[in-house]
């Protein structure tokens, strides 16, 4: 995988939410192609023996216009 870089605030968020005493469940949201996928990737990797389940959307769909996805969001 290549190196990652920047996302050093919501990385930060990431993990004080996950390391308070409390059960979490956080939730990645925003537009497409913006790094949602390798963010949670790399929080993931750093979490050193914690549990963590990656949980994936749909594939695109041939067909199926930007305002349609958009709207599904």
């Amino acid at each position: 995988m290549n190196e990652f870089i920047g996302r050093v605030k919501e990385l930060r968020e990431l993990k004080d939410a996950i390391y308070g005493t409390r059960a979490r469940l956080i939730v990645i949201k925003g537009r497409r192609r913006v790094g949602k996928s390798r963010l949670a990737e790399e929080f993931a990797s750093q979490l050193k023996g914690r549990q963590c389940f990656k949980l994936m959307g749909q594939p695109p769909v041939k067909g199926l216009s930007r305002q349609d996805e958009l709207h599904n969001i």
